[in-house]
C-alpha cells in the first residue's frame, strides 16, 4: 500500500466524478464491463526546490482487454497484463518513496476493462474527450489511445516540464522488434537520445520510430476532430 507513504498524496476518482469531469474516453472504453472505471493519481512531493516542476507519468491499466465489439480473434489469455503500464508506474512511484528521491513526480493511471455487452461503445460512435476533441472510434479495439489521452491531457493541471507515457501499446511494436527491445516515439529530439543512452547503461534496447505531419495528418476524421485507427499499416505510430 502507498497509504503509509508521508510524500505520495492518493486521489481516486470514481465513474460519477469521471462524468462530471467529462472524462469521456476512459468512460467509454469500460462502457461495455460490469466493473466502473477509476482514474488514479498519486503525488509524489519530495523536492527541496519549490521551483521544480513536476515529472508527469502516464500508465495504461487496461485491467483486461477482449477487444470490445471488435472483439479479438485467436486465444488472448494473455490480456490480463494489458496493464503493465500503470503497474510500472505505480512501482516507479513506490521505488521514488522507497529511495526517498528528490522529485516532485506525478503518476497517473486510468484504470478499466475493455469488455463486451449490449452497453459496449460501438464502432463509428463519436465521443467528446476530456480536451473537448471530439474523436470517432472506429475500432473498439483500439482502446489504449482512448484512455491515454484523456490520462495525458489531464496532465495540464501539474504544468509538467516533461509527461511519459508507458503503455502496451500496441501489438505491432512486439511484431517490430521481435519482442526485443522498446519502441520510443516522442516529439523531443534530446529526450529520446537521453533514454536510449539510459538503455544502453541498462542493457535495455530502445528505439525511435518516427512521428512525421503525414502520420498526424492521418488521424485525421471526416466526422470528428480525430478517428482512433488510421487506413495504412503504421498504428503503433498512429496510436503515438
Amino acid at each position: 500500500s502507498l497509504s503509509k507513504y508521508k510524500n505520495i498524496k492518493i486521489k481516486v476518482y470514481n465513474q460519477e466524478k469521471l462524468k462530471k469531469m467529462g472524462m469521456n474516453l476512459i468512460l467509454a472504453v469500460n462502457k461495455g464491463s460490469v466493473n466502473p472505471p477509476m482514474l488514479v493519481v498519486l503525488e509524489y512531493k519530495n523536492s527541496d526546490n519549490k521551483d521544480d516542476k513536476n515529472i508527469c507519468l502516464v500508465g495504461k491499466g487496461v485491467m483486461f482487454d477482449t477487444g470490445g465489439i471488435n472483439i479479438k480473434y485467436d486465444e488472448f489469455y494473455d490480456m490480463k497484463s494489458d496493464m503493465a503500464g500503470s503497474a510500472l508506474v505505480f512501482g516507479v512511484i513506490k521505488t521514488l518513496a522507497d529511495l526517498n528521491i528528490k522529485k516532485n513526480v506525478v503518476g497517473i493511471l486510468p484504470l478499466v476493462e475493455n469488455d463486451v455487452d449490449g452497453k459496449a461503445t460501438h464502432p463509428g460512435d463519436i465521443v467528446k474527450s476530456y480536451s473537448g476533441k471530439t474523436v470517432e472510434i472506429l475500432n473498439t479495439d483500439a482502446e489504449g489511445r482512448l484512455i491515454l489521452a484523456d490520462a495525458i491531457y489531464y496532465c495540464k493541471n501539474y504544468n509538467p516540464k516533461i509527461i511519459i507515457d508507458i503503455a502496451t501499446l500496441t501489438g505491432q511494436v512486439a511484431e517490430i522488434f521481435d519482442n526485443i527491445a522498446t519502441g520510443i516515439m516522442s516529439n523531443d529530439i534530446k529526450t529520446i537520445e537521453q533514454f536510449k543512452k539510459i538503455g544502453q547503461i541498462e542493457n535495455e534496447k530502445i528505439w525511435d520510430l518516427p512521428m512525421w505531419d503525414e502520420y498526424v495528418e492521418d488521424t485525421e476524421s471526416t466526422m470528428a476532430d480525430i478517428k482512433n485507427i488510421n487506413r495504412g499499416d503504421a498504428s503503433t505510430i498512429n496510436g503515438a
